[in-house]
């Protein structure tokens, strides 16, 4: 099992506009080791542009050690969920789907630190940017521990 904690700006593609983002993220390898398919949770806040958005949403992740010598992975990663959103006094919810690719290095079998270089965030039906459907990139970095 692994809690981490990660920070970094959320760029609007789809329309002109950067928050910062934090997420916090739980999940569970299935094979016990650290490597192999991981089911989890994501939740995440976004602030700026006078909008505050939350997401949560169940995650998978696939983490590939490319060497068995070093505690480094690879893993891309999907999710699938729900965004709140709200500006002022108005407020929408949309169906949230993100995939990333998360480059993670565990520090002593406890700790772990990891770089996202790739997230891609679609949210769809919220109208929160004037359109029905938004892509944002998510650019984290952050930190956790295994358990």
């Amino acid at each position: 099992m692994f809690v981490t904690l990660g920070v970094g700006p959320s760029i609007g593609l789809s329309y002109n506009g950067t928050q910062a983002k934090l997420a916090q993220d739980f999940g569970y390898h299935f094979s016990g080791k650290g490597d192999g398919p991981a089911l989890g949770v994501e939740v995440s806040e976004a602030f700026g542009q006078q909008l505050f958005r939350f997401q949560a949403g169940a995650k998978f992740w696939w983490d590939i050690q490319p060497s068995s010598e070093l505690g480094l992975y690879l893993a891309p990663t999907a999710q699938v969920g729900f965004a709140h959103l709200s500006a002022g006094s108005a407020a929408a919810n949309a169906f949230d789907a993100q995939l990333g690719f998360e480059v993670r290095l565990v520090l002593g079998d406890r700790g772990m630190v990891y770089v996202r270089p790739l997230g891609i965030d679609i949210l769809a039906g919220g109208n929160a940017y004037g359109n029905d459907t938004e892509t944002i990139y998510d650019l984290m970095i952050g930190g956790g521990v295994t358990f």
